[in-house]
C-alpha cells in the first residue's frame, strides 16, 4: 500500500515538474513584458525639448504618436500572446520519462533517512521503471544523501517510536559533536521530546524531574522560551492531547525532531559539496523554486490574478493525472 502511494507521490510530481516549467517559462515571458511596458512609459514621458518644429506640433505628434504606439502594442501583445501559447503547448506535449520522477522520490526518501522505505520503493520499481540516473550537471549527487543512510534511519526510528534515551545513546556514541554542546538546539529539541513522552505515557511526577534537569537550563534562552512553556503547560490539563498545547503529542512533532536530528548528521559529511544541502531535498528546492517563480510572476502582474497556493497546484496536477487515467 505504501508503495502505490509512493508511486502516486511520483505521477503527481511529473505533472509538478511540467508546471514548474510552465511557470518559469512564463516567468521570463512577463519580464520581457515588463521590460517592452516600462519602454512605453518612458517614451510617452518624452517632451522633446531640444527639437522645436516638434514642440509647435505637439498636439499633433501626440495624436499620431499615441496611435501609432497604440497600434505596435496591439500587434506585440497578439505576437506575444500566440508566442506564450506556443510555448504552453509544446511544455503540454512533453513527457517526462518516468524514472526521472521516481528519481526525485528517490532523492527525498535517501535525504530523510527511509532506508526500508527506500528499500521497498525500489524493489516495486525494478520491473516497471528504468535506472534510474541524477545527472550531476542537474545539481544532484547522490553521494551526499547516501552518508550514513543506515545510522539516519536507526536514529529515525527511535525517535518516531518515543526512544528518544536510546536515540542520545547512539549519537554520544556516533556523532558525538552533536551533542556536545548541551545548549545546542538539536539537544533541546530532544529533551523537550523526552519530557513530551513522559507526559504521554502519564509519567508526569517523572516529567516534572526531568524537566527541572534538562528543560530549566534553556529558560532563560528566548529562542527556547516559547516551546519550554509549551511543554510545561502540558502538566497542566488532564486531558493534555485535547488542550492547545496538544500538538506536542502528534506524531508529527516526533518527526520535526526527527528531521533536525537527521539533518544534523548530514551536515557533518566531510565531502559535503554545499554547506546548505543537508536542510532540504531535491524535491523540496523543486517546489520552493515552483513557488518562487510564481510568487514573482505575480508580482510583475502587479499583484493581479489568482494568488499562488502550493497546495492548490499541486492538487490540480493530482486531477489532471486522474482524468488523463
Amino acid at each position: 500500500m505504501m508503495i502505490t502511494g509512493i508511486v502516486a507521490v511520483a505521477v503527481t510530481i511529473s505533472f509538478a515538474y511540467l508546471r514548474a516549467l510552465a511557470v518559469i517559462v512564463r516567468f521570463q515571458h512577463s519580464k520581457t513584458d515588463a521590460f517592452v511596458q516600462l519602454s512605453i512609459n518612458r517614451l510617452q514621458k518624452c517632451t522633446c525639448h531640444f527639437c522645436p518644429d516638434l514642440q509647435v506640433n505637439k498636439a499633433t505628434f501626440e495624436s499620431y504618436s499615441w496611435t501609432k504606439q497604440t497600434s505596435g502594442i496591439r500587434k506585440r501583445t497578439e505576437f506575444e500572446a500566440q508566442e506564450r501559447m506556443k510555448q504552453q503547448m509544446m511544455i503540454e506535449k512533453i513527457s517526462l520519462p518516468t524514472n526521472v520522477s521516481h528519481g526525485i522520490v528517490r532523492s527525498y526518501l535517501l535525504h530523510y533517512g527511509y532506508e526500508d522505505t527506500l528499500n521497498s520503493f525500489d524493489m516495486a520499481s525494478k520491473s516497471t521503471v528504468p535506472p534510474v540516473y541524477i545527472a550531476q550537471e542537474n545539481g544532484f549527487d547522490e553521494q551526499d544523501i547516501l552518508y550514513a543512510l543506515n545510522q539516519r534511519n536507526t536514529l529515525r526510528q527511535l525517535v518516531r517510536n518515543g526512544e528518544i534515551d536510546s536515540a542520545l545513546v547512539k549519537l554520544r556514541e556516533w556523532y558525538p559533536q552533536i551533542v556536545q554542546d548541551d545548549k545546542s538546539a538539536t539537544c533541546f529539541l530532544l529533551h523537550c521530546q523526552k519530557f513530551i513522552e513522559l507526559v504521554r505515557v502519564g509519567s508526569l511526577e517523572e516529567a516534572v524531574k526531568y524537566g527541572r534537569i534538562e528543560l530549566a537550563k534553556f529558560f532563560g534562552l528566548p529562542v527556547f522560551k516559547e516551546i519550554v512553556q509549551d511543554c510545561v503547560a502540558l502538566l497542566a490539563y488532564v486531558r493534555p492531547r485535547e488542550s492547545s498545547v496538544g500538538y506536542l503529542l502528534e506524531e508529527s512533532q516526533r518527526e520535526v525532531v526527527a528531521d533536525t536530528v537527521n539533518a544534523m548528521i548530514l551536515s557533518t559529511n566531510p565531502n559535503l559539496k554545499d554547506s546548505n544541502s543537508f536542510l532540504h531535498s531535491y524535491l523540496e528546492r523543486l517546489l520552493r523554486q515552483l513557488t518562487a517563480c510564481s510568487l514573482e510572476r505575480r508580482s510583475l502582474s502587479g499583484d493581479q490574478g489568482e494568488a499562488f497556493h502550493l497546495h492548490r497546484v499541486l492538487n490540480s496536477c493530482k486531477k489532471a493525472r486522474l482524468g488523463a487515467s
